[in-house]
């Protein structure tokens, strides 16, 4: 498990956080996890485990989500898509090592199994009461004795479920085998829900002497839970192949859960030493297939083993009987599933798709199999069937896709030689008569009958949705951002600089730069200074109709502007102007101004009166009861419903009623025994708000019905089967459709009707919901401001006079409700406090039924969402800077709204907070709530959404420099992500990226790998290769070539004339852009690069120097951007380059020199070098230190002298420690190293020689560390503010550090 974060020296702020989530997939099941009659499709990356579900959607909004994934497939027809919604999403406290869905005797949904390091399992359900999770059993087996006496384990622990979920396992340690019994009736120890019992058995005690254990699966068709165990008792490799091959065997044990009793039912030996994966084949065929890295072997107790050879390596690597196959594949890192009984999709490592057919007779024996490709897709690291129709690959190197694969039957048919069974014949009833049959040609009759897989289908696959992924990453730089608002780009030299963190991510032809921005950068249309304004709103006008389609036109008609003392329209059009001939109130300011009803009428709300307008003519002036007394101070509406406020704690609640130009407002005062607060309408359009007593229908909730009472088919093979060895296998054995279910229907195809309701936060502290119009009470939660993780129905009586509630007075100052998502569909209500924000989501939660004479209350509970926006405007012994002061009162009483929702802003739709730290909240198609803050331009006063034919779905703000920015969102950058993040795809391997400041480029290191048949000629000094011929059918190994390109920061196209191509065979091992001095000693960027050469251990290892100068061509020529200067060989891999003081370090292998850069000469000339301890790869340098990192002997700290010209060892860590990255870390007056290690740890050493442990400042001391579960490769030093990177955590400049991991999140 990851540890909390840890503090550095006396700091009072924390060291380590993720501040991006993991984006990876690792893990995916597809289960009833939510609920019995609702399958959904759990993922697991990192510590983040997220649910999705299936839906349809045929409007599917390109700007929410682009699917950027290389997917060429060979036979495409266009489909309707569908996408993946998430339901929910949890992290954890450490990495996820594996996952598998369990299901409990007697319980109608499935469990989910996790593994943690290094044997930690938890089995976990959701409840639905809370909408959370809930921890059903934990194990720990950590034990040293259970660990055979090693640290370190190659293998993951792995997790298996027998498909009739009679028992689940765990493999850990490699010969641990920890049992899950699920059912009763197989264990003596009672199974309840809440209690899963486990048992471990040692396989190296079994009657085979199990050991080393590669894979293990749960076979179909068995009385008991039988699980075949894929191993390698005596290892073996490649170099050895001559002497020993065929080291892998099966053994297939049976559980008996009660007795603990484990027999060896069968064993098979002498399997290719390449054995990789076992996958159980389903029923009626049964047995399993051994995939190998060359071959495909399927084995059964029953009949005998049949395999294929997949090419000609196998010739030489194994005796195993193959038969031929015209095929030329390599199953190695391949991943298969079973999309029928005799059919198998899988996907290699170069990301092609297979579909593999079961070539079988009538008494269930393989005869062959039929390999077709059927796509090219992403490198992937998991693959599940989701409904019959959909395919699911997740990956850890490209963004995880969703596939749709429709089956078409193929002309030809399976080449055989079988004859046509005989007719068939009389029953034979005697003795005599079977006497007199040939026995034999009975059974060659039906072994000759057509079986499964006879009929031979093609699959095409098309590409239905995507999962965005910016990992693994190998490097990562900070620059500066291109493609800025001219408002925006004074402030890079300013204090507050802006930057992009530029991720080198991907692997092969999933390679990508992923250009991520902590904060949204608006593109600025144009800019009015308007003083005095201190809110806005936007309208839409019906004389602004579409007369074609007849609608209300959708561009806004009006802009009105609110002053002290009056309000300004302006019109909006081709151009924007102030109009005086309106009939809106201008004479007086504007408290709420916006459209009500569907016909474009407008309402506009000042502090004393309510006017309607239609056409910018005012229809009606509404007269409020005569019992409201004081000045309107806050406004809300939606469609026809409005409520209001005034200053002396009246509520009013306003209707309109009519049709066409007759509609009219009609005022009424609801009765509140406490004082009202702040007041908002919702209109809900899934059915989620209801009052019906056991709950109603809601979008989700008619979909699970019509999965419910789908058809079941007729009788089985399976129910043949149960019938004839038992019907124990069946009985414990979950149902589920067998067909796909109805896709998620809309509101409207439901006939749900829309509903309206009233939010009001009281003055004791109280949030009541309100049904409309009736105005009845069916929600209350005392305690609101204190913001409770679970907000719940309660008794108003109890809790109406309570004395701590009158303590809370005041406390929220602002309430949103609204609906977020497709349709508007998911109910969110934000809150705004004086410190924080609360965001919470509603869920379904079937109220008891109410007595009889009271209301019932509201179906539904609110579950609180984690979020990291801090507006805090008070901090603790001083107030807040009079630069980001924002009030959220107006000089006239009125309440200035913060928090505004918008729809259609660039395509995205949520809500954005306005206040001295500005945030968007936006939910896209894939219902996950993105946080992202904007604070390029400081604090907003105002906001409106404004959609007009110069700025289409863009937006308006304010501000605190009373200018107006007419907006909109940039569309190369995808806000559905943890970060804004574009990504440029490379076709290629991205290694490392390097930033030139003085021409505003970036360097990219990428490779590509193409097969070769050439191999290094051993002991030659020249590079000498030989030319081998192994035949058509032989996979050639890989030979990677690297290249240095250039990329333009405003387009993020690869530069024309920008490329360098290194020879065959050589590696860049690092590159970056450092400062040298030139002859003059004049400091320049130059991008500096090590190479290597790697042939094997039988040739002598050489390296390069390469120093290049960036310059930029004059248009039209065809110069180089890059122009080699230095070309230095060297002896030795140069593991790591950087600049100190203007000279050039280079680590080659243990050796460190620094080196005199002379461009005239050319020439490195040498300045000063020190030996090490066995293998240099990273450096930092800080003015004249510099920290080293070993691959085995962890950190060095060294300094350069240049009087004396020498390099000297300062201090060191004499712990033996594997380091990965290492940077320098400055807190104040503190300087410390971190570090990450080869265990997954963060580390932060000290260099204090005042400390008697130091021995002098020999040893650096080691403050704190941390887990972070993932291995960091990369970190990135930028001197900036925490406003910029951390808004709301203070204004003055600290180092701050992001991290990499590999698997995507950022520290």
């Amino acid at each position: 498990m990851a540890s909390q974060p840890n503090l550095f020296a006396n700091s009072i702020y924390a060291l380590y956080k993720q501040i991006h989530t993991p984006t990876i997939v690792e893990h995916c099941v597809y289960c009833s996890f939510l609920s019995g009659d609702r399958r959904c499709l759990a993922l697991a990356g990192g510590n983040l485990l997220r649910i999705f579900q299936l839906s349809d959607d045929a409007m599917y909004d390109r700007s929410s989500g682009n699917l950027d994934d290389v997917f060429h497939s060979e036979s495409a027809s266009p489909v309707k898509r569908s996408r993946l919604e998430q339901c929910l999403s949890f992290s954890m406290y450490g990495p996820i090592l594996g996952m598998t869905a369990v299901r409990v005797q007697g319980n109608d949904k499935d469990y989910l199994l996790l593994c943690f390091p290094d044997a930690k399992l938890s089995v976990i359900e959701f409840d639905c009461a809370v909408n959370d999770l809930k921890t059903v059993s934990l194990h720990y087996f950590d034990e040293e004795e259970m660990k055979d006496g090693y640290n370190q384990h190659p293998l993951p622990p792995r997790l298996r479920t027998d498909p009739d979920m009679r028992a689940a396992v765990a493999l850990i340690y490699s010969t641990q085998l920890v049992v899950f019994p699920l059912t009763s009736r197989a264990s003596d120890e009672s199974l309840a829900p809440s209690r899963i019992p486990s048992y471990v058995i040692n396989l190296r005690h079994l009657d085979e002497k199990v050991c080393n254990v590669s894979d293990l699966v749960f076979l179909h068709g068995y009385y008991e839970p039988t699980l075949a165990l894929l191993y390698e008792p005596v290892r073996t490799w490649s170099g050895r192949v001559a002497v020993r091959q065929d080291t892998f065997v099966i053994s297939v044990i049976s559980l008996n859960l009660r007795e603990k009793v484990h027999p060896v039912i069968w064993t098979t030996t002498g399997l290719p030493m390449d054995s990789q994966q076992v996958l159980p084949v389903p029923k009626p065929v049964g047995g399993v297939l051994l995939l190998a890295a060359n071959s495909l072997i399927y084995l059964n107790q029953s009949t005998p083993p049949y395999g294929v050879s997949l090419n000609s390596v196998t010739e030489s690597t194994t005796a195993f009987p193959l038969h031929s196959n015209p095929v030329r594949v390599c199953l190695d890192a391949a991943h298969a599933t079973f999309v029928t009984a005799d059919r198998i999709v899988v996907t290699l490592r170069g990301g092609e798709i297979y579909v593999i057919t079961l070539l079988g007779d009538a008494v269930r024996a393989i005869r062959g199999f039929h390999f077709e490709k059927a796509a090219a897709s992403v490198l992937a690291s998991c693959v599940t069937i989701l409904e019959p129709g959909f395919l699911f690959l997740g990956s850890t190197v490209g963004n995880s896709l969703l596939l749709k694969y429709t089956e078409q039957s193929k002309e030809t048919a399976v080449p055989s030689n079988r004859v046509e069974p005989p007719a068939k014949k009389k029953r034979l009833n005697t003795a005599a008569e079977w006497e007199a049959v040939d026995l034999e040609e009975m059974f060659q009759s039906y072994r000759d009958a057509p079986g499964f897989g006879s009929t031979l289908l093609s699959y095409n696959f098309d590409v239905s949705d995507s999962l965005l992924n910016i990992g693994p990453i190998a490097n990562a730089i900070v620059g500066e951002p291109g493609s800025l608002s001219e408002e925006f780009v004074d402030s890079m030299m300013e204090d507050h600089p802006l930057l992009e963190l530029v991720c080198a991510s991907g692997h092969g032809k999933n390679g990508s730069l992923s250009v991520l921005a902590r904060s949204v950068r608006p593109s600025v249309v144009t800019t009015f200074p308007l003083p005095g304004c201190l809110d806005m709103w936007t309208v839409r006008d019906v004389s602004y109709r579409d007369e074609g389609r007849g609608i209300v036109s959708r561009q806004h008609a009006y802009m009105l502007l609110s002053r002290e003392d009056a309000t300004m329209v302006l019109q909006t059009g081709e151009e924007i102007m102030e109009v005086d001939e309106t009939g809106f109130t201008t004479n007086e300011p504007s408290v709420w101004v916006g459209n009500i009803g569907t016909q474009g009428m407008v309402m506009q709300v000042t502090p004393t009166k309510v006017s309607l307008l239609e056409c910018a003519k005012e229809v009606q002036q509404v007269s409020l009861p005569d019992d409201v007394t004081g000045n309107i101070i806050e406004c809300a509406a939606i469609d026809d419903h409005a409520m209001l406020v005034t200053d002396s704690g009246h509520l009013v609640y306003l209707r309109l009623h009519g049709d066409g130009s007759e509609q009219r407002l009609r005022a009424t005062r609801p009765q509140l025994r406490v004082k009202p607060i702040t007041v908002d309408v919702y209109r809900d359009q899934g059915g989620l708000f209801n009052t019906t007593a056991g709950g109603g229908t809601t979008v989700l909730g008619a979909a699970a019905v019509q999965r419910a009472v789908a058809p079941s088919s007729g009788p089985t093979a399976d129910d043949e089967d149960a019938l004839l060895y038992g019907g124990g296998v069946e009985r414990n054995k979950p149902k589920r459709p067998d067909t796909k279910p109805p896709p998620t229907p809309k509101p409207a195809e439901l006939n749900i009707p829309i509903t309206y309701w009233a939010v009001v936060y009281l003055e004791n502290g109280a949030l009541e919901i309100y049904s409309l119009p009736q105005f009845l009470c069916v929600f209350h939660v005392s305690g609101f401001p204190y913001g409770p993780t679970l907000a719940t129905h309660s008794d108003r009586k109890w809790t109406l006079d309570s004395a701590w509630d009158r303590r809370s007075q005041g406390a929220v100052t602002e309430v949103l409700a609204v609906g977020l998502g497709p349709g508007a569909s998911r109910p969110h209500l934000v809150a705004l406090t004086g410190n924080s924000v609360l965001v919470y989501e509603a869920f379904v939660y079937n109220q008891p039924t109410a007595p009889v004479g009271e209301t019932q209350p509201l179906n539904v509970r609110f579950k609180r969402l984690h979020h990291d926006i801090n507006v805090r405007t008070q901090r603790v012994g001083k107030s807040l800077h009079p630069s980001l002061r924002v009030e959220t009162e107006t000089p006239y009483g009125a309440k200035r709204k913060l928090l505004r929702h918008f729809t259609d802003i660039s395509g995205y739709s949520g809500v954005f907070i306005a206040g001295p730290y500005p945030y968007w909240l936006i939910m896209t198609h894939r219902c996950a709530l993105r946080v992202h803050p904007m604070t390029i331009d400081g604090p907003v006063t105002s906001f409106a959404t404004f959609d007009n034919v110069n700025c289409p779905r863009g937006f308006l703000y304010f501000n605190l420099e009373e200018d107006l920015r007419v907006s909109q969102l940039p569309g190369h950058l995808t806000y559905d992500a943890p970060w804004p993040v574009r990504k440029v795809p490379l076709k290629a391997t991205p290694h490392h990226v390097a930033y030139h400041s003085a021409l505003k480029v970036y360097a990219v290191t990428r490779s590509v790998d193409a097969p070769t048949n050439k191999v290094p000629r051993t002991m030659s000094l020249d590079n000498e290769f030989d030319v081998v011929d192994k035949g058509e059918r032989f996979v050639y190994p890989p030979a990677t070539t690297f290249s240095i390109q250039l990329y333009s920061r405003e387009s993020w196209e690869p530069l024309p004339n920008g490329k360098v191509t290194l020879p065959e065979w050589e590696r860049v091992c690092c590159m970056k852009v450092c400062l040298l001095k030139d002859d003059n000693d004049v400091f320049k960027e130059f991008i500096v690069a090590g190479t290597n050469n790697v042939l094997g251990e039988e040739v002598m290892c050489k390296s390069r120097v390469l120093i290049y100068d960036v310059a930029a061509p004059t248009e039209g020529s065809s110069d180089e951007w890059l122009k080699l200067l230095i070309d230095d060989e060297k002896k030795g891999p140069v593991s790591a380059v950087a600049s100190v003081r203007g000279l050039l370090f280079t680590a080659i292998a243990q050796r460190i020199f620094l080196w005199h850069f002379k461009p005239s000469e050319p020439a490195l000339v040498g300045a000063a070098f020190i030996d090490t301890q066995f293998y240099t790869h990273c450096a930092a340098p800080l003015k004249n230190f510099i920290v080293t990192g070993d691959v085995f002997r962890s950190v060095t700290l060294l300094r350069f002298k240049d009087q004396d010209k020498m390099l000297s060892k300062v201090s060191c860590d004499v712990s033996a420690l594997q380091i990965y990255a290492l940077d320098y870390l400055v807190d104040s007056g503190n300087l410390g190293f971190v570090v990450s290690d080869e265990h997954k740890n963060l580390i932060i050493f000290h260099y204090q020689p005042e400390i008697r442990e130091s021995l002098g400042g020999t040893r650096l001391l080691r403050r704190a560390d941390s887990t972070s579960g993932r291995m960091s490769t990369a970190s990135s030093v930028s001197r900036s503010t925490w406003t910029t990177l951390a808004p709301g955590f203070g204004t003055g400049p600290r180092p701050s550090r992001p991290w990499r991991s590999v698997t995507s999140p950022i520290w």
